[in-house]
């Protein structure tokens, strides 16, 4: 009687146990078919590659324009920089003609000074 309930019990069990399973696969197919089904995209092979297309040339054209301003960039910095170099050369002329011009005054006040003595 003993053997029986041991060999009953583990026959229930075992039974228990292959529907668990069954359940488990189950869920587990169910589960792959909604995230396939997530996928609910009415866009089939065409639509994809025509999507693909438009990205491309978008992306084209956004490198395009990326070209153009760093072209327009680089034009810029060029100006700024003649620009800046002109001022730096008109800077040394005029600290120049400043020099020069208090040299002749110096000298203008110098002979003047002179001038006075000399005469008296």
């Amino acid at each position: 009687q003993g053997l029986l309930q041991t060999v009953t019990s583990l026959h229930e069990t075992g039974t228990r146990v292959w529907e668990k399973r069954g359940q488990v696969k189950e869920k587990k197919e169910k589960l792959e078919l909604q995230s396939f089904a997530k996928i609910d995209d009415p866009r089939n092979l065409k639509t994809v590659e025509g999507d693909l297309a438009t990205a491309s040339s978008e992306k084209e054209a956004a490198y395009t324009q990326i070209n153009h301003l760093n072209n327009e960039q680089k034009t810029l910095n060029e100006k700024i920089s003649r620009v800046t170099n002109q001022a730096s050369a008109a800077e040394r002329t005029a600290r120049e003609k400043e020099e020069a011009y208090n040299r002749d005054q110096l000298s203008s006040k110098r002979k003047d000074e002179l001038n006075n003595l000399l005469q008296k």
